[in-house]
């Protein structure tokens, strides 16, 4: 066998063909990456990544490895060297290995001058590769190599004609990597298509690449390997008895038997430094628990620019890894509504996507001839279970990150924008909140979008306080917005209880307020502190309301009549100070969140003992100031210029949680006389643990509405209308909910992140020239050094001794 191995590779690396094939797949390889331009191209795409390497090499391989591998047994059979062969003591097992290893050599050697790719991109990139999934992508390109040479051989062994060989091999290994997927294709039964997809190569393959090794991948390559190699000897076995034997049918019942085994017991391993192919544990129990299958319709497609082609490849790699814990099967449908047969086709699926609460992305790029392309891209997607459709926005809005910040924080909540819209399709009996009225909150119109948002997750009721303490018991959570009238005694004794009892309470009440008609009429108010009688029960739970007005350069603007010229009203746009943006913290409830809109808000101040857990969650940004009460909130602030000096006070606290075991406002006070309380009823003084979030603006959960009468349609909360930009608002309001009625082991998904590895921007231009030579030329030095060095030391050995006999 060691001969038979050895002659081969002789024959092979004496000859130019040997070097030609390895010299131009070598080129075509490099040329695709680095010089012609496209989505393969590596600097174009301007992530430190070699997924566009794993993409096209199996396009390569497809017609390399049977150009290595037509000739082994060809060659033997055109010569007449393979009796030759078998005449001595050697199976024909041995003979079939070491013309598959002698593939598998040739091949692995010409893999080896690529690795001059990932040392460029180390060298090119801002914060490294990730060696991990280098790693698994090789292996998944070696797992194609030896399954491809595998099928080579067998077609080699086929025929006596090279060109025959060279053809088959190129068609079998063709409808192993892409056949099923076609196949496959033609059923949208999600069980069919996912069964014969399997059968394929290709998926495999995609899992490796990706960084994940799966050991049911493994068991299929092995299988292909062993399959190919025994049909090459049951096909000579066949040729030479005209009969097959029960060992043949044994082995092909292992193979599947193993196959069918792994798909049942099988391990993953994440090689990805930031894990980002290992789901949570919640995630896992989510999928688990799916008893249908589940329909996902991808609208991200098309022509995509690098940046989106990044998150739509990451949305169907996770998919795929959510089908790996699923009972029932995920059914991939991918639509694009910008195919269309006219422009008008086209317009009225933009609109239909708009009516379903999914808005278009309009991308404006230079192509390298300088012109400007446009494209509408909808980044989302719709997940369809037992009858019920959720929409699931997959970018993240968020205007104080750029572009490409945005994309990749995208990227890192993908696992958590998708599972929260599995979440809502199998909630089936909802907790319940309330909305807390009778004291002027924002009445339903102005807190609709709030409740609709809600509504996906939980029972959401608005009702007064009676009194009676145990009636809030069963609501996870109370939401208090905008009260412009005190609450009783009465009411603050059974909101202290409900807290006591392991209750939630969101505040989102004002600090201070003006007369609207006062400033609609001459454009000014004077400031007054909030009579919520709230301050005392606050308090004790460790957190004032401070009677001042924030003003903030970071703030929204508003449009003021200027001038009239004619009949028609001339409008500036001014900032309005007394509207900041607000800022997140690091907290898992803002993170990752856009900026919140807000109007006349007030500043928070922690108070009290230590022992509760206290976080800001909000805050104004780093150039702000107070106005005092009774200061008046004037139109004439839009004439005084954004001065740093005036607007010299940084993050002042806005909103904040607090957590932990709370003391009762009322352990050291009587029952108030009118509370109705049952007889039985035993007053908590030291609560269960419960959790408060106060924010000093009820602005933050307050919607607009555009229009009168019948023709009125509510704003999104947080919605500018002057800028036509989505806030935060929303993402703020649902995730504060969310954790206090104790489901934060979700938002805890926000916190995962994955590094985005960059090239230099220096490198992928001014350098650019340097590296392409390198990546080009290197790998044919290797080639070129490797081949002269094998001739070298041939001559050196078998040369010497023939020149000095002459």
């Amino acid at each position: 066998m060691k001969s038979i191995l050895r002659t081969d590779l002789v024959i092979f690396f004496n000859s130019a063909m040997g070097y030609v094939i390895i010299s131009v797949w070598l080129l075509a390889l490099s040329s695709l990456l680095w010089i012609f331009p496209g989505s393969y191209n590596l600097p174009d795409g301007g992530y430190a990544t070699l997924l566009p390497f794993f993409s096209i090499t199996p396009f390569l391989l497809l017609l390399f490895v049977p150009a290595v591998t037509m000739r082994l047994f060809t060659e033997e059979k055109r010569l007449g060297t393979l009796e030759l062969l078998l005449s001595r003591p050697v199976s024909f097992y041995s003979i079939v290995l070491s013309k598959y290893f002698v593939g598998c050599i040739v091949m692995l050697l010409a893999l080896i001058p690529t690795l001059v790719f990932p040392v460029s991109l180390e060298y090119m990139s801002v914060s490294g590769l990730d060696t991990g999934e280098v790693f698994s992508g090789y292996l998944g390109i070696i797992a194609v190599i030896l399954a491809f040479s595998a099928t080579g051989v067998f077609a080699s062994s086929l025929t006596s004609n090279q060109l025959v060989a060279f053809l088959l091999a190129a068609f079998f290994s063709f409808s192993l990597y892409f056949g099923f997927d076609l196949l496959a294709s033609l059923y949208s039964e999600g069980g069919v298509h996912n069964f014969i997809a399997g059968l394929g190569m290709k998926p495999h393959y995609d899992t490796l690449v990706k960084g994940v090794v799966d050991t049911r991948d493994v068991v299929y390559f092995l299988s292909v390997i062993v399959l190919f190699l025994f049909l090459t000897v049951l096909i000579y076995t066949y040729k030479k008895n005209r009969r097959f034997y029960g060992r043949e049918v044994i082995v092909i019942a292992v193979i599947l038997l193993l196959n069918l085994l792994s798909s049942f017991w099988y391990a993953r391993f994440d090689f990805t430094k930031e894990k980002r192919y290992t789901l949570s544990l919640q995630s896992r129990m989510l999928l688990e628990e799916l008893d249908a299958p589940l329909e996902v319709i991808l609208y991200l497609n098309g022509g995509l620019n690098p940046a989106f082609d990044r998150l739509r490849s990451s949305t169907i790699a996770l998919l795929e890894e959510f089908s790996q814990y699923t009972v029932h099967d995920i059914v991939l449908k991918r639509a694009n509504p910008a195919v269309a047969v006219d422009e008008r086709r086209r317009q009225e699926n933009y609109l239909r996507m708009e009516q379903n609460g999914m808005q278009g992305v309009t991308v404006n790029e230079r192509d390298r001839d300088g012109r400007v392309l446009s494209r509408v891209i909808f980044p989302w997607a719709e997940l369809v279970y037992k009858g019920d459709t959720v929409a699931v926005s997959l970018l993240q809005r968020n205007i104080s990150l750029s572009s490409m910040e945005t994309l990749n924080v995208s990227i890192d909540e993908l696992e958590y924008n998708l599972t929260d819209g599995i979440r809502v399709l199998q909630i089936g009996n909802p907790a319940s909140i309330a909305f807390i009225e009778g004291h002027g909150e924002l009445e339903e119109p102005y807190v609709y979008e709030a409740m609709e948002l809600l509504s996906r997750y939980y029972q959401v009721d608005r009702g007064g306080i009676s009194g009676n303490p145990q009636e809030l018991f069963p609501y996870r959570v109370l939401i208090i917005a905008g009260s412009r009238f005190p609450f009783s005694e009465i009411e603050k004794f059974a909101l202290d209880q409900y807290v006591m009892n392991g209750g939630s309470l969101f505040f989102l009440v004002d600090g201070v307020r003006i007369s609207e008609d006062e400033f609609n009429e001459v454009g000014e108010s004077p400031t007054l502190k909030s009579e919520s009688n709230l301050d005392d029960l606050l308090f004790t739970y460790g957190v004032r309301i401070n009677p001042v007005t924030v003003m903030d350069m970071n703030c929204t603007f508003i449009r003021l009549a200027s001038s009239q010229i004619g009949t028609r009203d001339s409008y500036v746009t001014v900032p309005w100070y007394f509207a900041p943006l607000l800022e997140t913290t690091s907290h898992v409830i803002g993170r990752n969140i856009s900026p919140l809109k807000s109007e006349l808000v007030s500043t928070i101040t922690w108070v009290g003992e230590d022992a509760l857990q206290k976080s800001v969650l909000l805050t104004s940004s780093s150039n702000a100031q107070l106005l005092p009460t009774p200061e008046k909130v004037s139109l004439r602030y839009v004439e005084m210029p954004a001065d740093p000096n005036f607007f010299n006070q940084s993050y002042l606290p806005v909103a904040g949680l607090i957590e932990g075991r709370f003391t009762s406002a009322f352990r050291n006070r009587a029952i108030p006389a009118d509370a109705h309380v049952p007889v039985d009823y035993t007053r908590i003084a030291e609560g269960k643990p419960a959790r408060i979030i106060v924010a000093a603006s009820s602005s933050l959960i307050k919607n607009e509405w555009r229009g009168q009468g019948g023709q009125a349609t509510p704003l999104p909360i947080g919605f500018d209308a002057v800028t036509g930009e989505q806030l935060g608002n929303p993402d703020f309001i649902v995730n504060a909910v969310n954790y206090l009625a104790g489901n934060e082991q979700w938002l805890h998904l926000r916190s995962r992140t994955n590094k985005v590895r960059l090239l230099s921007k220096q490198e992928i231009t001014v350098e650019i020239l340097k590296w392409q030579l390198v990546n080009v030329l290197l790998p044919l030095l290797i080639v070129g050094i490797g081949g002269g060095l094998f001739i070298f030391l041939r001559r050196r050995k078998y040369g010497q001794p023939y020149l000095k006999s002459v």
